[in-house]
């Protein structure tokens, strides 16, 4: 499979009017935001693949902390930096693999990622090495079992993860689970898409884990 990293390859969200976001998105990235508010101190996070931006900047708004922000489409990253103005909130195009500094972020989040990379053990070893000692990891991707891969017209992913692989991928690098939720993006019986919810409302709350069809997990790094 060829990857195609044009912003209007379908493989991403490529409009930055709010309204416009499906409340899975928001209800992720909100999520995030509000488990880490709990924290009081300065943080410094990054959001591995953050699109266009719009999630990075959900987190960068209502937090404080500096955040770094990656994606492997230059014009995803154009359109980011030209929409999303903070001073708090850095972005860069990079195609993985790459890796990021060891031990150095409080949070890590990839939201939707690790299924587009073909090399996903090496890029959720990456995204464990970079947490440092008590951080999180947030980690999100269609969960196999409500959406098979195969039986889906789906160009863009690699592979679709039961919740028990993504633990053990991360369990390997001293990650352990501390949350895990679902969300609902599309409407699917016995493994088959019906329709996808293009548009939808805020304030769509998380789903407990398995209701939804694609999944969010909490970790975090030994200490």
């Amino acid at each position: 499979m060829k990857k195609d990293f044009s912003l209007h390859s379908g493989e991403r969200i490529n409009f930055v009017d709010a309204g416009l976001l499906t409340s899975d998105c928001i209800a992720r990235y909100g999520f995030i935001a509000s488990d880490l508010k709990q924290l009081d101190r300065r943080l410094v996070g990054a959001d591995v693949f953050c699109g266009n931006g719009y999630g990075a900047n959900i987190l960068a708004r209502a937090l404080d902390a500096t955040i770094f922000a990656i994606d492997g489409s230059t014009e995803a990253i154009a359109q980011a930096t030209a929409s999303y103005r903070s001073a708090n909130l850095f972005f860069a195009a990079k195609l993985f693999p790459f890796e990021l500094p060891r031990d150095t972020f409080d949070f890590v989040a990839s939201i939707e990622s690790i299924e587009h990379v073909r090399e996903y053990r090496a890029f959720a070893a990456m995204l464990c090495r970079a947490v440092r000692p008590g951080g999180r990891l947030y980690l999100s991707a269609p969960d196999e079992d409500k959406l098979v891969l195969e039986r889906m017209n789906y160009p863009w992913h690699y592979r679709h993860f039961r919740a028990h692989e993504l633990d053990d991928l991360v369990g390997h690098a001293g990650m352990r689970k501390v949350g895990a939720f679902s969300t609902r993006c599309r409407v699917a019986r016995d493994g088959d898409v019906i329709c996808a919810y293009h548009y939808q409302t805020y304030g769509e709350i998380l789903l407990p884990e398995g209701v939804g069809d694609t999944h969010l997990r909490v970790y975090e790094r030994d200490a």
